[in-house]
């Protein structure tokens, strides 16, 4: 079953769609002329008309003008806001922990207030293509934060973890999605649990080797059917959705003339928030504790996994040298520390279909 939420949210602070109207291309390409003389209101556009602006549109002003009325918000269903998520730009972060008021950072660097409720509450286990997979309440579910639409799973049989981690190797809308969801607990153990389209309950395997560190990424290669996870030493396990079997490898970081090794099929980076300078951009005090979801972006063809990253409160003069995943000295005694998390997002207004599961 899936429950889909879709317009845009009153109380978001966005701004005009008329800023970003002006120079939609479709425009240059229609003869007003032609477009009969009775139209006297905006909500009288013909529907071509109105897909074709939208598709033209960035997240944020397709949010506006969604909301203008009916008309519109219907028309610009198809759009998904897919040109700000050109294989050029980098992802965005959205900053949630505070209640539903959440802060999203764009990657030019315009900061925008929205209230997502959903997010309340909710660990965020993994996120791309515009899509979050959601944990809340016992229940896991896929959820786009600016159209709303979201597609509950079944129930997932464990709760009860220390450290979990999850990837998806398509949009939960493709009839090829499978979900891969990797838990740990105190004895290093991996439990990994497989969701494929269209099944009802999680498949459970088992790297009972305890040779693998704290799971810190994870994504899926087409080429290989296998999903990735690296830990926050040197270890990658892969699992195979074909032969339903892990592999485990050395991630060799500096490797020699006569290492023999096999070259990984993307990118890792780590300490992504220190090298956007994320705590400055985003005016976080030394009193603030942020954990991070990464995602996996594909900038001119070359395929990068942004890392998970828990950055701790710091004190003194040291906050600018911060090393994700180190521990740092906690803040005085006495002083009230804040606890946030982050998500690197793509921006993309994804819908489903009201029959659709």
């Amino acid at each position: 079953m899936c429950d889909t939420y879709v317009g845009a949210d009153p109380s978001a602070k966005l701004p005009r769609y008329s800023d970003s109207l002006a120079s939609c291309s479709p425009l240059d390409r229609i003869d007003t002329n032609e477009l009969p003389r009775e139209i006297s209101r905006w909500t009288e556009l013909p529907c071509e008309l109105v897909s074709s602006i939208a598709s033209q549109l960035g997240i944020v002003d397709l949010l506006s003008f969604r909301g203008v009325c009916k008309h519109w918000n219907s028309a610009s269903f198809p759009a998904s806001a897919q040109v700000e998520s050109s294989s050029r730009r980098e992802p965005w972060f959205l900053i949630y922990g505070e209640g539903s008021q959440c802060r999203l950072l764009s990657e030019p660097g315009k900061e925008y207030t929205i209230n997502i409720p959903e997010l309340d509450g909710a660990a965020c286990l993994g996120s791309n293509t515009g899509w979050l997979l959601l944990l809340r309440e016992g229940s896991m579910y896929f959820f786009c934060p600016f159209s709303r639409a979201r597609i509950s799973l079944p129930e997932f049989p464990r709760l009860e973890f220390i450290n979990c981690l999850a990837s998806f190797s398509s949009p939960p809308t493709s009839t090829d999605c499978t979900v891969a969801v990797v838990c740990q607990n105190d004895s290093s153990e991996v439990e990994l649990f497989i969701l494929n389209r269209g099944d009802v309950a999680w498949t459970k395997h088992e790297y009972a080797k305890k040779d693998f560190k704290k799971v810190v990424c994870g994504t899926y290669h087409p080429g290989d059917k296998c999903f990735y996870f690296v830990d926050d030493d040197k270890g990658l396990i892969t699992f195979s959705t074909v032969r339903k079997d892990f592999t485990k490898y050395n991630i060799i970081w500096r490797p020699t003339e006569n290492s023999k090794s096999e070259e990984l099929p993307f990118y890792m980076r780590r300490g992504y928030f220190k090298e956007r300078n994320m705590r400055q951009r985003l005016n976080l005090g030394e009193d603030v504790t942020i954990s991070t979801c990464g995602t996996a972006v594909s900038i001119d063809g070359t395929n990068k996994i942004i890392f998970n990253e828990c950055i701790k409160a710091l004190v003194g003069s040291e906050s600018n040298n911060i090393v994700p995943n180190e521990s740092t000295n906690p803040p005085p005694e006495g002083s009230k520390s804040r606890s946030l998390n982050g998500i690197w997002i793509h921006p993309r207004f994804m819908q489903v279909q009201p029959d659709q599961s």
